[in-house]
């Protein structure tokens, strides 16, 4: 009876092992399921995510490429609009330029016809009267004869070097050598001193035409000039009475026209300090070479007689 229900028992527990067994393997093939099926929605998710961002980014290309073909569409017909409108403006203002310029043309053309009329007659009628001028002539022959007469001293004097220069070939014993040495000294000497003196000449006349053309060669000079010159010529009376030929006053007065001018038009001091130092020198070189070279040949002069 025991043995029985033992065995009952025991196939009870058995029955019971095998449905909590069973159970458990269900539980875990549910489990799997849930899983697989949770991790299947995960992907699917994520798929489904990424086509939406494939999607918006598509969209997002898509309304780029429509904006910029509106922008351009835009901006082409509003470059095409400006564009007309800067070509008629453009054309208004050259027909109004042109007919502006016309119009300051003929004026100008006018006004400086009747200045050059002006100054042509001045020039003229000053030259008459210096032409008719007694005192103008007599210091215009003077001054030039100064001139001729200082210029030929200065060549004479370099002769004189020259002949000075060539006696050192009279110390060579044999005759016909020194006869040779003499003259070959004389003459390059002579041709070298003149050739210097005339080179240093026309490289300052040159050097000063051409700062005169930059800065002065305009019809204000022209003007002051020629009112000097008729002022000079119409008191030439009264003003020969002064120590001082009228030709050489009248270069004076034109050298402190242009530092008068030079100061008026300059802003810069230190400019026209340079000026007055530059004419200074240069009034001065020539005067100190003019004289000293007089000198010099009068000495040579003297020398070789």
């Amino acid at each position: 009876m025991q043995l029985r229900e033992a065995k009952r028992l025991s196939q009870e527990a058995s029955t019971t092992v095998s449905a909590a067994e069973a159970e458990a393997e269900s539980a875990r093939q549910e489990a799997s399921r849930a899983r697989r099926d949770a991790d299947a929605k995960v992907r699917q998710m994520k798929e489904d995510l990424s086509d939406r961002e494939k999607a918006a980014t598509a969209k997002e290309a898509r309304l780029n490429d429509i904006e910029a073909d509106i922008e351009g569409e835009v901006g082409k017909r509003v470059l095409d609009l400006g564009t007309k409108k800067l070509n008629a403006l453009e054309k208004d203002y050259k027909a109004k330029n042109k007919a502006l310029n016309d119009k300051y043309d003929k004026m100008t053309a006018g006004y400086k016809g009747r200045y050059y009329m002006a100054l042509y007659y001045g020039i003229v009628v000053t030259v008459l009267m210096a032409v008719l001028s007694e005192v103008f002539r007599n210091e215009v022959a003077v001054f030039f004869t100064t001139l001729f007469d200082g210029l030929c001293t200065i060549g004479q004097g370099l002769v004189d070097l020259g002949g000075l220069v060539a006696k050192l070939g009279d110390m060579i014993p044999q005759e016909t050598v020194a006869f040779i040495v003499h003259w070959l000294l004389q003459i390059i000497v002579t041709v070298g001193a003149v050739a210097g003196l005339m080179f240093l000449i026309v490289w300052g006349i040159s050097k000063f035409i051409a700062f005169f053309k930059e800065h002065y060669a305009d019809e204000l000079t022209v003007a002051v000039m020629l009112m000097a010159l008729a002022i000079i010529v119409i008191g030439a009376d009264y003003v020969a009475l002064l120590p001082v030929n009228l030709i050489l006053l009248y270069i004076l007065v034109f050298i402190g026209y242009l530092v008068v001018r030079a100061f008026l038009e300059w802003d810069d001091a230190e400019a026209k300090k340079n000026l007055l130092v530059n004419v200074g020198l240069t009034v001065g070189i020539i005067v100190l070479v003019w004289i000293g070279l007089r000198s010099i040949a009068q000495s040579l002069s003297e020398l070789s007689h």
